[in-house]
């Protein structure tokens, strides 16, 4: 997270790369601006929903140096939690707590969650985040940036990750407003944070792709981008609509609430910056459908959805690229301009990003040939190929790495989904199939896959590094 925004700091990481690519361009210049999911009304009934909703937000302001501080973390903190509030939520946490306090807090939500199995948690972070040595860590208020002080720091692998980590199916989430930027391996230093799955039963939300910074104005009455649009965004969403559309309407809002900046629209028009993009890393396990009111059903409007959301809801029954992309770009033409115009133009963008990753890898999966695995597999194949899911293409190579689902271990077909992984900016994913090629002594692909884990922003913790590498 950068605490002062400006062109003349060079705060904003250049991506000549990432502008390069026409449809992205083409998808951040749409001028869309729809109202999405009119709010059905205020917040939540406890009668209407199966589970209490929780959320533990954190927020800071204060950091060491102070150039490293925040004006507007206090603001964050207020209006994060007002909106949760008015959608449902209990809310706890605090403002510039210190790394004892965060534990304690982190160690009480925790319990209140595993007694009431059915309840939804949410934890919210804004401030600083960091990486060492591969390793993520959350900074508290009061902590060190500009040196590793891992001792006054909130270990993700540590205090969060395993701490949040659930079998029941209730749904736990994870929202980081926090800077990504690094996309060189070292030890790290303020402002970077490393690509990791999401543990069991949770949906991790980063405001910043891998890799890339979250920016943040020195106005103490604004918002950061990310925190501005879920502060917008939730307040009119359809609660009984999906968990993860809400993260994925963030990835289309933080970016184009940048570009409506005039001066910042003229420094991508410059290929000087670009937009963060927010990243969203749901567990292999977590249900697609599970929505902010407990439930793991699609939505029913009195028994039956309305003809836009049922064609919506349609879509979801195919999930091979070419079918998909067919689908989606019939269902725009139906429905010009409707609530879910810019959903569906971004599952598209996914459709066409996946349909290339196939091809890199070698996987040909069309109608007449479906994958062979394809009802051992599951939901694992429709969110991979379906939801441009890079987390559950590795989920895959994984199975086919060890065997197991019925699945006997294939050390190509596990290759072959770590390339679609990596496809899909799958920085993890990259690594080991730079590892996988540089077993095979192919050298110039481990070469580009190596490159491509890096641009990633992916650091191999030293003890999944190779000896020498």
């Amino acid at each position: 997270m950068h605490p002062d925004f400006s062109i003349s700091r060079n705060n904003i990481a250049a991506g000549p790369k990432q502008l390069a690519r026409k449809s992205r361009r083409a998808f951040l210049r749409c001028a869309a601006s729809l109202p999405l999911m009119a709010m059905a009304g205020g917040a939540l009934r406890a009668q209407e929903r199966k589970g209490k909703l929780y959320a533990l937000v954190f927020s800071n302001s204060s950091y060491r140096p102070e150039t490293e501080s925040f004006v507007n973390g206090d603001t964050v903190l207020h209006q994060v939690t007002e909106v949760l509030e008015q959608r449902g939520f209990q809310t706890t946490g605090g403002f510039d707590l210190d790394v004892k306090a965060s534990r304690a807090e982190i160690d009480r939500f925790v319990q209140r969650l595993n007694n009431e199995p059915d309840a939804l948690g949410m934890f919210y972070f804004f401030g600083h985040g960091t990486q060492v040595d591969g390793k993520n860590y959350l900074l508290p208020g009061n902590s060190e940036t500009m040196r590793v002080a891992e001792d006054q720091w909130i270990s993700l692998d540590r205090d969060v990750f395993p701490r949040f980590a659930t079998q029941t199916g209730a749904g736990r989430i994870l929202v980081l407003d926090c800077c990504r930027s690094s996309a060189t391996p070292g030890r790290g230093g303020a402002g970077t944070m490393n690509q990791a799955t999401a543990p069991p039963g949770c949906l991790v939300t980063y405001s910043a792709a891998p890799g890339r910074s979250a920016l943040n104005l020195r106005i103490k009455e604004r918002l950061s981008y990310f925190s501005d649009a879920f502060v917008t965004e939730f307040r009119k969403f359809e609660l009984d609509r999906p968990i993860s559309e809400f993260f994925t309407t963030l990835q289309v809002r933080v970016p184009q609430s940048m570009l409506r900046e005039d001066w910042f629209a003229r420094c991508v028009a410059d290929k000087k910056c670009r937009p963060q993009e927010p990243e969203v890393v749901p567990a292999p396990d977590w249900p697609s459908a599970l929505n902010f009111q407990g439930s793991r059903e699609r939505r029913k409007d009195g028994g039956a959805a309305s003809g836009l959301d049922a064609d919506w809801e349609g879509l979801r029954s195919n999930f091979i690229p070419e079918q998909v992309i067919a689908s989606i770009e019939q269902f725009l033409k139906r429905n010009p301009d409707s609530k879910f115009d810019e959903l569906a133009r971004r599952q598209l963008e996914r459709a066409k990003q996946t349909a290339d990753a196939l091809d890199e890898a070698g996987l040909d999966i069309t109608p007449s040939r479906p994958l062979r695995d394809i009802d051992k597999l599951g939901e694992l194949v429709a969110k991979a190929l379906r939801d441009g899911d890079s987390y559950a293409s590795l989920a895959i190579a994984d199975i086919y790495q060890q065997g197991g689902q019925g699945i006997a271990a294939n050390a190509d077909m596990e290759l072959a989904w770590l390339r679609v992984a990596a496809a899909q900016k799958n920085g993890i994913a990259a690594y080991r199939a730079f590892e996988n090629f540089s077993a095979r002594k192919r050298d110039l692909e481990a070469a580009r896959y190596r490159g491509l884990y890096q641009e990633a922003g992916y650091t191999p913790p030293p003890t999944l590094k190779s000896k020498g590498r």
